[in-house]
């Protein structure tokens, strides 16, 4: 199907053994260091990822929140406690500058953050070769019995759903019109690549007027790789267009 949209994609929330800690106090003496577990989470699973973390070591009642228009972060308790983004014990491996925090938090029992958290990859033009989720289906380990009387049956395990695109024409180039301007384009769709090639979750927004809209998503495979975990920036040579860059068709696989 065509699409007249221009999509985005949300990404980065990966969390290492040198960002999973978030150091606060809830007595106003004793710092408390709660770990996120490791992993990689897609935008709208990361603030679940943090209220654990709270919650397994803390004794308030913590929920976080994600404001997914603006992409920041808010966490909430039961009673004050304070967040040591800066000077924390464990400061140059937290999880602080990933959630958007960015100053020291205290006196109060709700604290939103500072900036967004992770990152959106913004195509420079609308996906080419666009063939949405919906439309793209298979039974999972499906097999075909036939009966003695002729009849048939698939049993499978469920379906899976794909979707297919071409994110085409990212360029450095500023002046366009087709294309939206980035100065960093080209590099930003690398980045983007190399994150979603380490088979890490990510979300698909089709509309990037609506965040409220995405679909959790994995990437499938690649011109580069058939497992996806390798890619290969053409540069649009046979077009006559130097310095504009395509991925070819990549396949995401939906998350359930």
């Amino acid at each position: 199907m065509a699409i007249t949209t221009r999509s985005a994609f949300t990404y980065g929330h990966n969390i290492t053994e040198n960002n999973q800690y978030i150091n606060f106090v809830e007595d106003g003496i004793n710092e408390l260091a709660a770990t996120i577990e490791i992993g990689s989470y897609y935008l709208n699973q990361f603030p679940d990822a943090i209220a654990s973390a709270l919650n397994d070591i803390g004794d308030n009642i913590y929920e976080v929140t994600l404001d997914r228009t603006t992409r920041k972060i808010t966490i909430s308790a039961d009673a004050n406690f304070d967040l040591l983004v800066t000077t924390g014990s464990q400061v140059s491996i937290s999880a602080f500058s990933l959630m958007g925090f960015t100053t020291n938090r205290s006196g109060a029992d709700t604290y939103e953050a500072d900036l967004e958290t992770g990152f959106v990859y913004y195509p420079q033009a609308p996906l080419f070769e666009y063939i949405s989720f919906d439309d793209i289906e298979e039974a999972v380990s499906a097999k075909v019995n036939e009966s003695s009387s002729g009849e048939i049956e698939v049993v499978s395990y469920g379906t899976r759903n794909f979707m297919e695109c071409n994110i085409k024409y990212a360029t450095n180039i500023i002046g366009q019109q087709f294309i939206e301007d980035n100065a960093s384009g080209v590099s930003d769709l690398r980045v983007f690549m190399q994150y979603i090639t380490r088979k890490r979750p990510i979300e698909f927004i089709e509309d990037k007027t609506d965040f409220e809209t995405y679909v959790p998503c994995l990437l499938e495979s690649t011109p580069k790789s058939s497992d996806g975990v390798g890619f290969l920036l053409r540069e649009l040579y046979a077009q006559k267009l130097a310095n504009y860059y395509e991925t070819g068709k990549i396949v995401f696989r939906k998350l359930n």
